[in-house]
């Protein structure tokens, strides 16, 4: 199960970090677009932070789940986390007059992408090709 879960990690880290490359790359060209102002950066910097610690906590979720170490306080914990996120990330999305189809897309494929991670750990389970 410790291969799998390696596995796993390396997954999530890499689909976390392209689809915020790729989240940071259209805010910062809807940036680039509109006239200079400090206050939106920041609140753009806040935006992709927030981003950032709920992708964290549904990693670090994932892997407590995959390994069979999660308890019921660390997965409400983590739910918590990401109900909370989400809902910042909408409201600073509306707030920063974002269109909800395009953001909403983006934050739903970075949250759920993590997920891909579990393919290796399906793939194992089902078709056992490490055997």
């Amino acid at each position: 199960m410790a291969f799998e879960a390696q596995e796993a990690e390396r997954v999530f880290d890499f689909v976390n970090l392209t689809f915020g490359a790729f989240l940071s790359a259209y805010l910062g060209v809807q940036l680039a677009q509109s006239p200079p102002d400090f206050d939106r950066v920041i609140r753009i910097g806040a935006l992709l932070v927030e981003i950032g610690f709920v992708g964290l906590s549904l990693r670090s979720l994932g892997i407590a789940l995959i390994r069979g170490i999660s308890t019921t306080k660390f997965t409400v914990a983590s739910a918590t986390a990401l109900m909370t996120g989400g809902a910042a990330y909408v409201l600073t999305c509306r707030e920063l007059g974002y269109p909800m189809t395009i953001m909403g897309v983006i934050g739903l494929a970075w949250l759920t992408a993590p997920l891909i991670g579990l393919i290796p750990l399906i793939f194992r389970r089902w078709i056992k090709i490490y055997d």
